[in-house]
Order: C-alpha cells, then sequence, then structure tokens
C-alpha cells in the first residue's frame, strides 16, 4: 500500500506508526464475520426452512409448551 506514514515528533525524538500483526489480524476478523453474516441473512431470505432444520429451531405447539413446564422451581438446599 502506498499510504504517507504519520511521523509523529515529541520535542526532538520522532517515530513512525505502521500496520503490525494486530491490525490485519483484526481486519480479518472483522472481514470473516460480515460475510458470515451476510451469508445467514441471504440464507434466511432464501431458504428459511433449510436454515432453521441446521440450528434446530422448531416451533413447538402450545399444547407441548404447557405441558413441558410444571411450574415448579428449584429450592437451593443452603438458603432453606
Amino acid at each position: 500500500m502506498n499510504l504517507p506514514q504519520c511521523s509523529f515528533t515529541i520535542g526532538t525524538g520522532s517515530f513512525v506508526t505502521e500496520y503490525s500483526h494486530s491490525f490485519w489480524l483484526a481486519l480479518a476478523t472483522g472481514v470473516l464475520c460480515t460475510l458470515i453474516g451476510m451469508a445467514l441473512v441471504m440464507f434466511d431470505c432464501l431458504i428459511p426452512e433449510k436454515l432453521k432444520a441446521a440450528f434446530s429451531v422448531a416451533v413447538d405447539s402450545e399444547e407441548e409448551e404447557e405441558g413441558s413446564c410444571s411450574g415448579r422451581g428449584y429450592l437451593n438446599s443452603a438458603n432453606v
């Protein structure tokens, strides 16, 4: 890249900034996460049924939801 380097001068000393490995790692991670996010949004619009199956997102009936919850909580034996 032909970008001008920033030169900071403090008194008689100066230093020049440059891109290190941390910058490139953060940039690659950001680009990868953006691409994966865009792919998920695209798949959700195009094939939502297969995406729900892949992430095991199923819509249960209301009868099963009512029967699965007993309405009782667990007591902590230390506070009894």
